[in-house]
């Protein structure tokens, strides 16, 4: 704490840019996908660049789905942060019980390693098992 009143709003002031500015760097580099979660049929997640005002709004998400033999069954660019899962869990062969999905922002000019997320479908719900930051 400071006498002077001056020299703290200084202190404040570069603090808060500093850590805009190491915000800014890493959202630009890493995957700012977080708090996946299933709820009402649906993949939900937040955009941490997003939410916290590093990134606009309008960020869009590349969605790949895929068997758990690793076998690709659809792939989607999405412009919400809400995935509709009995849409993507139908292959033309047959229904799937489980399922990967990758999930990563579009970024101008880098491309950043997916959050892939391992679902199971259990009765006509859909459950988060386990995620792997890739």
């Amino acid at each position: 704490q400071f006498n002077d009143a001056a020299a703290d709003n200084h202190l404040v002031r570069f603090l808060i840019e500093r850590r805009d500015r190491v915000g800014q760097y890493w959202f630009n580099r890493l995957n700012s996908l977080d708090r996946f979660r299933v709820e009402g049929g649906a993949l939900r997640f937040d955009d941490l660049a997003v939410a916290d005002g590093y990134r606009g709004d309008i960020s869009e998400y590349d969605v790949r789905v895929l068997e758990p033999s690793g076998q690709s069954v659809t792939f989607e660019r999405y412009r919400q942060r809400v995935i509709v899962l009995h849409t993507i869990a139908t292959t033309p062969s047959k229904v799937l019980s489980q399922m990967i999905v990758d999930v990563r922002p579009l970024m101008a000019g880098r491309q950043v390693a997916p959050v892939r997320l391992y679902l199971h479908r259990l009765d006509a719900d859909w459950q988060l098992v386990g995620l792997r930051r890739l």
